[in-house]
């Protein structure tokens, strides 16, 4: 990954935006690390895998619960209807 000071960042973006393509660009102020530019590609990728983790994470925490619901006389899908209701 390439590091670029926030000076250079602002006078080059055009330019980081054309290396972004090939690698993340690291930029800096200082010793500070402020943000990171990555492609547009890349960054639809981390968003599908943070997608994927949260639907993991919400079917699992789904079926505790309704695994606890159960243990306590409670159906799936009574479960649910109370939740959503107003």
């Amino acid at each position: 990954m390439r590091a670029v000071s926030k000076a250079e960042a602002e006078m080059s973006l055009s330019a980081l935006f054309e290396q972004a393509k090939t690698e993340p660009i690291l930029v800096q102020e200082e010793s500070r690390e402020l943000g990171v530019l990555v492609s547009i590609e890349e960054y639809r990728h981390i968003l599908d895998i943070r997608r994927s983790e949260m639907d993991e994470i919400a079917q699992k925490a789904s079926d505790r619960v309704a695994e606890h619901a159960e243990e306590l006389g409670v159906s799936k899908q009574k479960l649910i209807t109370e939740l959503l209701r107003d």
